[in-house]
């Protein structure tokens, strides 16, 4: 019954516009257009996207690494995931971050104090992304026997780097 005089209130007082929208009792209310006398209010959940937002730390330089973030960023309907290259200069320094656990793990973080890493990193990216989802539970599956993390750093350590601008006279395509 609240709510009904709160409503009548706002309609008193010419608030209650078609469109209009307002805040009670922690949800967002909107007025919808409909016949003269008559208001009807509908109520949307509020939603922060500044909550669920990851930025992801990975190696500018390592082939795997790229493409895998051109691939996540193709499918992060939502835009929940910034990625971020480690290998741009004044990244570590702004978030202090050490750059030889970064050459090691990928990291992400949510708020720029608290940080995750190796598989941690990775559940956190593929539960922000709708397509991923059926790998959460895989993931989760496999840190929680134990063999996760160690899975992480074998595929981790056989990557290849290839240093941007560090070609010289050895890094030549020789035609076939």
């Amino acid at each position: 019954m609240r709510k009904f005089r709160v409503f009548e209130k706002r309609k008193e007082r010419g608030i209650m516009k078609r469109g209009h929208t307002f805040r009670l009792y922690g949800h967002i209310h909107r007025v919808n257009k409909l016949p003269k006398g008559w208001v009807h209010v509908s109520k949307q959940r509020f939603f922060r996207r500044e909550r669920f937002q990851v930025t992801v730390f990975y190696d500018g330089w390592c082939p795997l690494c790229t493409r895998s973030a051109e691939t996540a960023k193709k499918f992060d309907t939502l835009r929940l995931l910034q990625f971020v290259s480690f290998r741009e200069p004044g990244v570590t320094e702004k978030y202090g971050l050490d750059s030889a656990k970064l050459e090691q793990r990928l990291h992400t973080t949510t708020d720029g104090r608290h940080f995750r890493e190796g598989i941690d990193a990775l559940i956190q990216m593929t539960s922000r992304v709708i397509p991923f989802w059926p790998l959460v539970p895989l993931l989760l599956l496999a840190k929680g026997l134990g063999f996760g993390q160690w899975a992480y750093d074998q595929v981790a350590k056989r990557r290849t780097i290839i240093p941007a601008g560090g070609c010289e006279e050895k890094c030549t395509i020789e035609p076939q």
